[in-house]
């Protein structure tokens, strides 16, 4: 039997050990149920089988090896495959252990078969492979694209409290003392955002070391947020006459 053939007839049995394993990388895996784990894996093992059965040249092989394949459906999974598991929150090294741990499933029920073809485990790991490459390239630029939406964001945000501080602190100099409770309001409620925002930096810091961006869900009054965001446009403007509504 060819190793090709193989992995068509044991394809259950593959799975069960990519879920088996999914599942021991905690706490990720914590209260994923089977179909989050297995994922993409049926697909995957469709697309190396077929990989593995197209004729490759020489050259196609030394390309491979180069990391230069031709996008094709081994890339495509690959790259599904890390988009959705960067959204369930998993971590670069778990993601490699999973090919890691398909390639050792496949080749020791291989083994047990006591069939041996050194051409074909080539092939297969050729395509394990290039699979992996286009899941940590996709990971990677999902990666740092959200960091940078973020650090972009970060900064849009920032302007406003910062403004309102400097506005209102010109205003309280202008007025020669701190009776205006409500311009100290507003530097108070400024101060505070940013105190938040700098919170969130530090948590992105976090993520650069390889930790997640914790989210802890609140309730929170929409009317509220709009309110505070007027009043330090009106610090800004105090001539602008604003309108919520």
């Amino acid at each position: 039997m060819r190793l090709t053939e193989f992995i068509h007839a044991n394809h259950k049995s593959i799975i069960e050990d990519w879920v088996a394993f999914a599942r021991t990388l905690s706490p990720w895996s914590d209260g994923m149920g089977e179909a989050s784990l297995r994922d993409h894996a049926e697909e995957l093992l469709t697309a190396v089988v077929k990989d593995m059965n197209s004729p490759q040249t020489l050259m196609q092989q030394s390309e491979k090896s180069k990391g230069n394949a031709l996008d094709g459906a081994l890339a495509l999974i690959g790259q599904k495959h890390a988009s959705d598991r960067l959204e369930t929150g998993i971590s670069l090294d778990q993601l490699v252990s999973e090919f890691r741990a398909l390639r050792a499933s496949v080749l020791t029920q291989w083994e047990r078969t006591q069939s041996n073809s050194q051409g074909e485990i080539t092939r297969f790991n050729e395509a394990i492979d290039e699979t992996l490459a286009e899941s940590t390239a996709r990971y990677s630029e999902t990666v740092n694209a959200t960091r940078e939406q973020f650090l972009g964001i970060l900064g849009h945000d920032l302007r406003n409290p910062i403004g309102a501080i400097i506005m209102g602190a010109q205003l309280l100099i202008e007025s020669g003392g701190l009776e205006s409770v409500e311009i100290a309001t507003g530097i108070l409620n400024s101060g505070n955002r940013m105190s938040r925002m700098v919170n969130d930096l530090l948590d992105l810091t976090r993520t650069r070391l390889g930790s997640g961006i914790p989210v802890v869900l609140s309730g929170s009054n929409l009317e509220t947020v709009c309110r505070q965001a007027i009043a330090e446009l009106q610090i800004m403007l105090p001539k602008a006459k604003l309108v919520f509504g």
